[in-house]
């Protein structure tokens, strides 16, 4: 039997957990079905609820690849000293 998938209500990253909430588009800008941000200092994916699963799961990897840079980014920067390359 095939699992369905479902849109997670959070993922967890190595040192994050990234909250994932679906919304009324009305909460979103008006030219986006995602976006990913901080509320309040902790992650947070917001995707459209009214769309597809398709949809929505390619929304999710691609709000999810935004986070995954900025968090990378925000960790090398605060460690910077301790990173070779």
């Amino acid at each position: 039997m095939i699992k369905r998938f479902r849109i997670p209500k959070t993922i967890r990253l190595p040192g994050v957990v990234v909250k994932v909430f679906l919304v009324p588009s009305s909460e979103l800008d008006d030219d986006c079905d995602a976006c990913w941000m901080y509320d309040e200092g902790k992650p947070v994916i917001r995707i459209a609820s009214e769309l597809g699963i398709k949809r929505k799961r390619y929304l999710l990897y691609h709000e999810l690849q935004h986070a995954i840079h900025d968090i990378l980014h925000t960790a090398l920067q605060d460690n910077e000293n301790e990173v070779a390359p």
